[in-house]
């Protein structure tokens, strides 16, 4: 195997003195840098002169080749002068408050260090013998945004592992929807050069790279794209370029989605987040040990409580009325679903044709205490769930796609449901919603054929709202949560819809946002029937941010932060206990 070659530059431009919010200290960096010596792979690093020996010292002898680099060769660099024009001027200051001072505004340096990272990865290319060499740009102050215990991360294995395809640029983009600039850069003009309708990713600057010949190419690409864009007065960082690159050259850019913002994005699957032993501050490993306390101890009450409820006697009369009502569970929510079910069950006296749906962790013995509770019930397993959806949605590509070949839970929630209704009404319930009094308007809604749904405390969809009528063809409705809804007819459920829904997500991929794919079509398809579908009121809570009060009817236990789990278990439940929930043995 090629071993890759890194590129790397360190030059104090003075950041070390602008603002707090964007001040970076220089011996920072210079740490960061001396850490990525220590790996044993190729290395051309572009410093000043005074930095030369420093860095053959870090090196220990390891194939390294030095550049010499100043200020002057920055201000000798393309465009000079027309960037010092529009990072000064009103215009391009006025887009947004914090550019006024950002490191681009003060620093004269900055945009054309940041621009030279393709010049210089392309440099090095260019100077191999073997076409089949991999060249990778790496931020020499990478080692800044990492926890302590996420260093060693940063290894000769990421790098060996990190060009997939040598015939296309790797890069990495995170999800960037919002603001009218992309930092600094016109959005709409970022997305006329990016040769779409509108740009929801941006990719980083800090690691990228590819083969020695795609490097080149690329390279002249991010020159002549660089120029036009200055020319006509736009200015951005490196980042607006690349990510002009990824949409422009798709087949010739191997682009991936990371859902953090900043470096530390790359290594959110490897990193040991919550290990005390590798924390440095004392307040973050109090709240890693905290965390782990109270995890211990919801493990613990969760035991306590599943008795409780499984002595409750068996809920019977299901089928009654004249819709379904269906819940996803996996192996760690049975517990919460038995208490989320019960509570609507019988507080709303309403008794459903109850469907559970299986995510492929549930056990025989978890399926056994379901129906020990809900004879009545039909469960269906996950293996028998992808024999039928897969013939079902045999002429659904897109739909097929979302939930065979690149399985997600979420897909069950928006395809398995409907299609096991057919044409009947159902109402979708969550495993994390308690309900602590009679819901009179859900009662009063099914009696009236009406359709509703319950509001979430954000957008949590994977495009925002302004995007909708371009994407999927249809307004959108702010702050839809699917945890609890009902539909009044089956057949408004829209397959073809669907469709066109999950197929706008492919063809814009890599696409931010998956885990909210389902809820933004299920929105989306409430926007289209109108008033057939209402909104309930807030009595119908969600978040820890909403407290249990007398109002409440239900709360829906989101799982928006690392509490909301807990208060389900330690709040909600204890509240039905203390209102004489449970009968009288159970109590």
């Amino acid at each position: 195997m090629h071993q890759p070659t890194l590129v790397t530059a360190l030059l104090d431009i003075n950041r070390s003195q602008i603002n707090p919010r964007f001040r970076r200290k220089w011996h920072a960096y210079e740490r960061s840098l001396k850490r990525l010596c220590q790996l044993d792979l190729p290395f051309h690093i572009h410093a000043a002169p005074a930095m030369h020996a420093k860095i053959l010292r870090w090196r220990q002898g390891r194939q390294t080749r030095l550049y010499a680099l100043n200020h002057e060769q920055l201000r000798q660099s393309p465009h000079f002068e027309s960037i010092q024009r529009i990072r000064t001027s009103g215009a391009w200051l006025s887009q947004a408050e914090w550019l006024t001072n950002s490191p681009m505004a003060t620093l004269e340096l900055y945009v054309p260090l940041v621009n030279s990272k393709m010049r210089w990865l392309a440099q090095a290319a260019e100077q191999s013998n073997d076409n089949n060499d991999n060249f990778i740009w790496i931020d020499a102050g990478i080692h800044m945004h990492l926890y302590p215990g996420e260093h060693q991360l940063v290894n000769e294995a990421f790098f060996q592992q990190f060009i997939r395809e040598p015939s296309k640029l790797r890069m990495l983009a995170k999800p960037y929807e919002k603001n009218t600039e992309v930092h600094g850069f016109d959005r709409g003009a970022l997305a006329n050069y990016c040769q779409t309708d509108f740009v929801d990713r941006c990719c980083k600057g800090g690691i990228f790279g590819g083969g020695s010949s795609i490097v080149q190419t690329m390279a002249e690409h991010f020159s002549q794209l660089l120029g036009e864009t200055i020319a006509a007065g736009h200015l951005g960082t490196e980042e607006c370029i690349l990510t002009a690159l990824s949409y422009r050259y798709p087949t010739q850019t191997d682009t991936t989605l990371i859902q953090q913002a900043g470096v530390k994005g790359l290594f959110s699957e490897r990193t040991p987040w919550h290990s005390v032993r590798r924390l440095r501050h004392p307040k973050t490993t109090f709240r890693a040990l905290k965390r782990r306390v109270l995890s211990q101890w919801t493990a613990w009450r969760h035991n306590a409580q599943l008795k409780r409820i499984l002595q409750e006697p068996p809920l019977t009369g299901l089928g009654r009325d004249e819709f379904d009502l269906h819940i996803l569970l996996c192996a760690r929510d049975v517990v919460n679903g038995l208490w989320a079910l019960n509570s609507f069950l019988r507080y709303s006296e309403l008794r459903p044709r109850l469907i559970i749906h299986d995510d492929g962790s549930l056990s025989q013995e978890h399926q056994q205490r379901l129906l020990q509770h809900f004879p009545e019930a039909r469960i269906i397993p996950f293996e028998q769930a992808n024999q039928d959806m897969s013939a079902a949605l045999a002429n659904y590509p897109n739909a097929y796609r979302y939930r065979i070949t690149e399985y997600s839970w979420p897909a069950i929630k928006l395809l398995d449901f409907a299609w096991y209704s057919r044409e009947r009404a159902f109402m979708v319930l969550d495993a994390d919603v308690l309900f602590f009094k009679k819901p009179k308007e859900i009662i009063e809604a099914i009696r009236q054929n009406k359709g509703f749904y319950m509001s979430d405390w954000q957008d949590a969809y994977t495009w925002p709202l302004e995007r909708w009528p371009a994407v999927l063809g249809t307004r959108g409705i702010s702050k839809v949560n699917v945890g609890l809804f009902y539909l009044p007819d089956g057949g408004l459920y829209d397959i073809g819809f669907v469709e066109q829904c999950l197929g706008a997500y492919y063809q814009r991929q890599p696409c931010p946002r998956l885990v909210w794919l389902e809820q933004t079509v299920w929105a989306a398809l409430f926007a289209t029937l109108g008033e057939t579908m209402k909104r309930l009121p807030d009595t119908y809570q969600i978040s820890t941010k909403q407290a249990l009060s007398a109002r409440t009817c239900s709360h829906h236990y989101v799982n928006d932060s690392h509490l909301a789990r807990l208060d389900f278990l330690g709040q909600g439940v204890p509240h039905l206990i203390r209102n004489r929930f449970l009968s009288a043995g159970a109590a």
